[in-house]
């Protein structure tokens, strides 16, 4: 009687010993898993710091665009006023001849 019982614990620890190990190798994966994980994490945050900084970059290039443009604007203003005017004194030397 003894002995069936000792075989039958033999074999729950047996049996249990697999299973620690089973869960053992699938932590490990698991844990492999994390770790690529947070290797991509850290990949994908660098990423959106460096897309961050590109989009600083390139607001910084549209803003000075804008600035550009006012001024070109405005420009282009001063010489259609100065074009208006050469037209007027065009036109009046036209009448005076």
């Amino acid at each position: 009687m003894l002995t069936i019982e000792l075989d039958r614990i033999k074999k729950e620890i047996f049996d249990l010993t697999q299973a620690n190990n089973r869960v053992t190798q699938e932590n490990t994966c698991l844990n492999k898993n994390i770790n690529d994980f947070k290797e991509e994490n850290t990949c994908l945050n660098k990423q959106i710091n460096d897309l961050k900084e590109e989009n600083t970059c390139l607001n910084k290039q549209l803003n000075d665009l804008k600035e550009e443009n006012t001024c070109l604007n405005k420009q282009l203003n001063d010489l259609k006023e100065e074009n208006t005017c050469l037209n007027k004194q065009l036109n009046d030397l036209k009448e005076a001849n």
